[in-house]
């Protein structure tokens, strides 16, 4: 690690000309993206403060990269929410934060790309390379057939790879287990913040909100507030608590401590409470398929321990269960046309776009609002 991290540093702003060079510059064409495609072009005047952020970012991410991916990953959390608290998109800044982690991660890439190619070094595979190219080339020659024009169908698929992006930095930075233990601690007292925050949401959920300069609507289901906690949507806090409770569970199978058991009950309790379907119905699966993997004598007892809980959470809220499918059945499913509901008319005309533009697609961005 101190290797990796010492060859890492000899490239660094003040060692390296070349590499000075390219980063303003890349730096400057990152901060114009901003302001083009956020269709804010008064933005590019606050470009010296942007150039000043992500040189400070860089420096950052060059001498401490695991530090670096640490607060990345806490402002991904609160990225929304900050944004909400500056406007979002009716100021300049709410626009800028809503859009930071783009430039973000462009940023990262660039300098690990850079870095790679002064030490000479090739970049680690992670056996997505050649499926993702596949990818890449079927969109734009998608988007070349259907007329796209260049600068949707570019901001399109960097939007839809950023995601990989960021993996593939962080697959290629070196990390030891101390290291990952550190992750593990930093975003798990996050997560457990959020959480209790969430109950704080459930109690009293218009002061909370009010408080934290979070959305002010309430989605009311079964006559109980959905959770928000942190974030500006109770779909987003239902995914994140699913997704740490799942890790809760796997710790659990692996260690068989106690406290994991509690960790990924609580998590999952938080889940239900935002109540969302499908995050509901990705710990189910999650469990099935991680109980499946566990020898016949963990199947057995962690299979009665989990059921008895599930089943007493299960009796615990039926009420409001029930009513959350009854909801869901009238709103989506019992209806005289189903193609008054939003929802139901994207899905069937996802089938017919997708027949009448097979086997390469509309083009990147052709259908790329929020809403699809």
């Amino acid at each position: 690690m101190k290797k990796y991290l010492n060859e890492f540093s000899e490239t660094s702003l003040y060692k390296n000309k070349l590499i000075s060079i390219l980063l303003i510059g890349s730096v400057i064409i990152a901060s114009i993206f901003i302001a083009i495609a956020t269709d804010t072009y008064p933005l590019i005047g606050f470009i010296p403060i942007g150039i000043a952020g992500l040189l400070f970012a860089s420096i950052v991410f060059i001498h401490r990269p695991h530090l670096f991916i640490k607060a990345f990953g806490l402002f991904l959390l609160i990225q929304l929410l900050i944004a909400n608290n500056f406007g979002n998109e009716a100021t300049l800044i709410g626009r800028g934060i809503k859009n930071a982690e783009e430039v973000i991660i462009l940023l990262c890439l660039t300098l690990l790309l850079l870095g790679k190619l002064a030490r000479g070094r090739a970049l680690l595979k992670t056996h997505i390379e050649l499926p993702l190219l596949l990818f890449i080339m079927i969109g734009i020659l998608s988007s070349m057939i259907n007329d796209v024009p260049p600068f949707i169908g570019l901001t399109q698929l960097y939007l839809l790879v950023k995601g990989l992006a960021l993996f593939y930095i962080i697959a290629n930075l070196s990390i030891n287990e101390e290291e990952a233990g550190s992750y593990v601690r930093f975003f798990g007292i996050i997560a457990i913040v959020i959480l209790a925050l969430g109950f704080l949401d459930f109690i009293a959920p218009s002061h909370f909100r009010a408080a934290l300069g979070n959305v002010s609507f309430i989605d009311w289901r079964a006559g109980l507030p959905s959770i928000n906690s942190i974030f500006i949507h109770p779909g987003i806090f239902g995914w994140f608590m699913a997704f740490v409770g799942l890790y809760a569970f796997a710790f659990l199978f692996v260690y068989g401590r106690p406290r994991f058991l509690v960790l990924a009950i609580l998590f999952s309790l938080g889940s239900l409470l935002s109540f969302r379907r499908k995050p509901l119905g990705g710990i189910a699966g999650g469990l099935l398929v991680g109980l499946w993997r566990q020898p016949i004598r963990k199947k057995i007892l962690y299979g009665i321990i989990i059921g008895l809980i599930g089943i007493s959470l299960f009796v615990l809220f039926l009420p409001k269960i029930e009513t959350l499918y009854q909801t869901l059945v009238k709103t989506y499913i019992a209806v005289e046309n189903p193609f008054q509901i939003a929802r139901n008319a994207l899905y069937f005309k996802s089938v017919i776009i997708a027949n009448d533009y097979f086997p390469l697609g509309a083009g990147l961005g052709r259908y790329g609002s929020w809403m699809s």
